[in-house]
């Protein structure tokens, strides 16, 4: 046990961003410009409010990811010393996220009752965070899980705040949120939001809760 306390001292968890950026899968360029140029065509044609608030949230939808994959492009190549291309879709990227959520502002302001409201939040506060504007976006997970504690995006929320917390060391917020997210077992969270909690635990030098959850976490993985 001294061993695993002497090691885990060593290296503090860093986030896992695959945990957050769900809903967001690659879409193929040529088929991702001719459902921009649809969506956008259907929003100035106008229509019933359920189709507007779709279109408005498939719209969003396609620029968070298009944002997402033009950051990791931008960084590979940064890392392939092509920094004028790394530039450029740097660029892009803040383009696509800053309409994502302008988009995604107007579908809940406009369809406040559309259905899926709180996974429009949750995405929401994604792209605000990969834009750098970090309290915008716990606030926003924050109205998420008030408004929705049940929701099937409701216990990543509940990490996404926690991490933020845990970076700024306030542990006994953060701990409050992963033990939040491990109230629901069968959730994709649910290991990482117990072993975020023993590090929690750890960090309040509360040794045995937390081995007592980094076994737990360890039972998980094994099965």
């Amino acid at each position: 046990m001294l061993a695993l306390l002497i090691a885990a001292a060593v290296a503090q968890p860093g986030r896992d961003p695959a945990l957050l950026h769900r809903g967001a899968p690659p879409v193929a360029a040529v088929k991702e410009q001719e459902q921009e140029a649809t969506l956008r065509r259907m929003l100035e044609l106008g229509g019933a409010p359920s189709g507007q608030a779709e279109a408005l949230a498939r719209l969003a939808g396609l620029l968070r990811a298009r944002g997402l994959a033009l950051t990791i492009r931008s960084q590979a190549a940064a890392d392939s010393g092509d920094e004028a291309a790394a530039a450029k879709d740097r660029r892009a990227a803040a383009d696509a996220r800053a309409e994502a959520i302008a988009r995604y502002r107007e579908l809940l302001k406009k369809y406040p009752r559309a259905p899926r409201t709180d996974e429009t939040l949750f995405f929401l506060a994604d792209t605000l965070q990969e834009a750098g504007r970090d309290p915008e976006a716990i606030a926003v997970a924050r109205e998420l899980t008030k408004r929705f504690p049940r929701s099937v995006w409701a216990p990543a929320s509940h990490v996404f705040i926690g991490e933020h917390l845990f970076d700024a060391a306030k542990l006994d917020a953060a701990l409050k949120e992963y033990r939040a997210a491990a109230e629901v077992p069968d959730d994709d969270v649910y290991p990482y939001a117990l072993y975020k909690a023993a590090w929690c635990r750890f960090n309040q030098s509360a040794f045995t809760d937390a081995m007592k959850l980094f076994k737990r976490v360890a039972d998980i993985s094994e099965k």
